[in-house]
C-alpha cells in the first residue's frame, strides 16, 4: 500500500511516498482503510522530530487524526462501518486506565507518534479505539474531531468551564480553536476571540479581538494553546478565581509568569492532553442538539503531502486534510 514515510534525519525533505506492507492482523486487531486523515502540529513535528513524545517506530508513519472504514476483523462492527479513531493507545490495566484516564496510560501513547500513523491507505487497530459516527455527521467534521474537537472539549472540562460564564480564547481559527469557540458556546458561555483571522467572528457568539491589546474585561476561563507567544500576556485577563489551560506548544514552551497575581488572585494554570473515549463520546452526542461547523481549506491526496504540509504553514481559512486513497 501507499504510505507517507518519514526517514531519518527527519524534516519535510526526508518525507517521501513509499509502497509498505499492509498492517497484518495480530491479537484481535481491526483492519481500517483510512478515509480521510487531519494535519495538526503534532504531525508536522513528528516529520521535524522535534515532538515533546517519544516516536516508534523510525521509519515512520505519521497521522494522528483520522477517519475511516471497516474492512475486517471486527467482532462488533460491520464490514463498511464508518469509524473514528481514537488516537490514544492503552492497555485498561493501569491507575490511569481504571480511573477513566485512559489517554494517560503509563504504558501507552499515541497514534501517528508510538506507532505508525493515518497518513496510509490502511490501518490496523484494537477495537476499543474505533468509535462509530452517524451518517449526519459530515465526514469532514469526523475527521477533525479525535484531535481538534476532544482536545478543545477536554481542555474546558479540565478548566471547570460552565455556563454563564465568560471564556476567550486565543488562536481561534486554529484546528483545536475553531472547536472551542463553538463548543464553549454550546455549553453555554459567553465566548469571546483573539485572531488576526477576520472570519473567526462568524463562529463567535461575543467579540472577535484581532489582538491581546484590543481585549477588554476580565474571563472566567482563557483557552490559549499558542505556547510561549502571548502566554504570560493573557493571564492579564483572568477574572479572580479564573483558570487559563493550555494545551499546545507551537511557539515555545517557555514562559515568565507573575506568580503575586496568581496567588493573590486565585488564579489557576491548567496543563490539558487528549481526551477519554467517554468524553469523545459526549461530543458526538453535543453534535447532535447543535451544530458545529469546520471550514475546510483543502483536502489533498496523499501523494501530495508535501503540498498539504506547506498551506498548513501559511494556512488562512480552515483545515487542511489528506485523502489516502
Amino acid at each position: 500500500m501507499k504510505a507517507a514515510v518519514v526517514r531519518d534525519p527527519f524534516g519535510l525533505e526526508n518525507l517521501k511516498i513509499e509502497d509498505v506492507r499492509k498492517p497484518v492482523l495480530e491479537n484481535g486487531d481491526v483492519r481500517v482503510k483510512i478515509n480521510l486523515a487531519g494535519v495538526n502540529p503534532i504531525d508536522l513535528n513528528i516529520i521535524r522530530n522535534k515532538t515533546l513524545y517519544r516516536m516508534n517506530p523510525v521509519p515512520h508513519i505519521p497521522g494522528s487524526e483520522a477517519t475511516g472504514t471497516i474492512l475486517e476483523g471486527s467482532k462488533s462492527l460491520k464490514r463498511g462501518e464508518r469509524v473514528i479513531i481514537y488516537p490514544r493507545l492503552f492497555d485498561g490495566t493501569c491507575e490511569m486506565c481504571v480511573s477513566g484516564r485512559e489517554y494517560m496510560c503509563t504504558h501507552g501513547g499515541l497514534f501517528g507518534v508510538a506507532t505508525n500513523g493515518a497518513y496510509c491507505e490502511e490501518v490496523s487497530l484494537p477495537e476499543k479505539n474505533l468509535i462509530p459516527y452517524p451518517k449526519e455527521i459530515g465526514g469532514e467534521l469526523a475527521a477533525s474531531l479525535s484531535v481538534g474537537g476532544l482536545t478543545a472539549y477536554h481542555g474546558l472540562r479540565r478548566a471547570g468551564a460552565r455556563e454563564g460564564q465568560k471564556v476567550l480564547v486565543y488562536g481561534a481559527s486554529g484546528n483545536t480553536g475553531i472547536f472551542a469557540v463553538q463548543i464553549a458556546a454550546a455549553m453555554g458561555m459567553e465566548v469571546d476571540a483573539v485572531s488576526s483571522r477576520d472570519w473567526v467572528s462568524e463562529y463567535v457568539n461575543g467579540t472577535a479581538f484581532r489582538s491581546d491589546s484590543d481585549v477588554t474585561g476580565s474571563y472566567d476561563v482563557i483557552v490559549n494553546s499558542l505556547g510561549s507567544v502571548l502566554f504570560a500576556e493573557s493571564t492579564k485577563h483572568l477574572a479572580i478565581g479564573g483558570s487559563l489551560v493550555t494545551f499546545g506548544a507551537l511557539t515555545g514552551t517557555g514562559s515568565e509568569l507573575d506568580i503575586g497575581k496568581l496567588y493573590t488572585r486565585e488564579n489557576s494554570v491548567v496543563g490539558s492532553t487528549g481526551g477519554s473515549r467517554s468524553e469523545l463520546l459526549d461530543l458526538l452526542k453535543l453534535l447532535r442538539t447543535h451544530k458545529i461547523r469546520i471550514p475546510v481549506e483543502k483536502i489533498f491526496p496523499l501523494d501530495r503531502i508535501h503540498d498539504a504540509m506547506e498551506l498548513f504553514q501559511k494556512r488562512s481559512s480552515g483545515r487542511i486534510l489528506i485523502r489516502p486513497a
